[in-house]
């Protein structure tokens, strides 16, 4: 039986043999490591190899905890919508906008914060409205 252990890719409908796997992947860590000696870029390739898979595992990861926190701060900002927006600061909501202004001009919190200004756009106001339900 004359198998290519290298080129050997699957057909159409054709069941997955791990163990033809295992023993094809073997055989390309030792060219490989074989391959080592002979220049100081085989080395480089053999070490990519080595740490390519990791650092696809790191990306991916790194990748979902910045779109969850874009979602999560992203949701907390709009919750805080229906609340009115801050002038000064668009990113603010009530609460931190006040606390905002009242550290900017060295004052200390009076009663209410006429900060934040309420929006009468009616589509924003459906929006928290459907958004509270």
């Amino acid at each position: 039986m004359n198998v290519d252990l290298v080129n050997t890719h699957y057909d159409d409908f054709q069941t997955i043999d791990w163990l033809k796997d295992l023993m094809r992947d073997r055989f390309r860590h030792r060219l490989l490591r074989a391959k080592t000696h002979q220049s100081f870029l085989n080395k480089i390739l053999m070490y990519h190899d080595a740490w390519s898979g990791w650092l696809c595992v790191l990306l991916v990861g790194l990748s979902a905890g910045v779109i969850a926190a874009v979602i999560d701060i992203g949701t907390n900002w709009m919750s805080h919508l229906k609340h009115g927006i801050c002038l000064n600061a668009f990113w603010l909501n009530r609460e931190q906008c006040c606390m905002y202004l009242n550290r900017k001009i060295k004052a200390k919190p009076r009663g209410k914060c006429r900060t934040s200004r309420r929006c009468h756009n009616y589509a924003l106001d459906l929006f928290g409205y459907v958004k509270s339900m």
